[in-house]
Parts: structure tokens; C-alpha cells; sequence
């Protein structure tokens, strides 16, 4: 289980309402939208915008193999390279945990 309380913000143009209303330290999840040239990257760009001083920002990484099918999020992460590596990219920030 996550160790703290959980905030869904389903698109970049909510995010900075969800911050908003949150106080204290938390770990936002972001879209990589890096293959919407048209639009720049507006899951980062709306991460790094509604970004409080000691948040931390963590955007899927995919391996250059998984960049062919331009993936975006973490359900793309999950997608192309299983339930362990999505596990392992998001239980790398648990230890902020003693923040909540």
C-alpha cells in the first residue's frame, strides 16, 4: 500500500486544482506526453507548473525499445514492461514516506 493518502488529478488541466487543495510534501505521478509535438509536454509541463517546493515529480521511463510505440504513462509502462517494473519505478519514491 502506498504510504500516504492518494489525489487523482485525470488530466493535466486539473492538476494544479488537485495541488491546490493539498498541503504538505507529495509525490506527483505525471504523464510523459513527449510525443504530442503539437502540444509540447502538458503532463510535465502541468507536473512542473503545480510543483511546491518539496515535491517530487516522477514521470514513467521507458527503455529506447518501448520509446517505438511512443508510450505516454504509467499504464503504458505497465503495458510493455509488466506489473514488476511499474512496481519498481513507483516504489523507488516510497521513502518520502516518512514526510506524509
Amino acid at each position: 500500500a502506498w504510504p500516504g493518502k492518494i489525489y487523482i488529478g485525470l488530466c493535466a488541466n486539473n492538476l494544479a486544482a488537485v495541488r491546490a487543495k493539498i498541503t504538505g510534501k507529495v509525490v506527483i505521478f505525471y504523464d510523459n506526453d513527449n510525443w504530442k509535438p503539437d502540444y509540447g509536454n502538458p503532463g510535465q509541463q502541468a507536473a512542473l507548473a503545480c510543483r511546491q517546493t518539496r515535491d517530487i515529480l516522477v514521470g514513467p521511463q521507458f527503455s529506447s525499445e518501448q520509446q517505438q510505440t511512443k508510450p505516454t504513462d504509467f499504464n503504458d509502462l505497465h503495458n510493455l514492461a509488466g506489473i514488476a517494473e511499474l512496481m519498481h519505478q513507483i516504489r523507488r519514491h516510497w521513502t518520502v514516506k516518512s514526510s506524509y
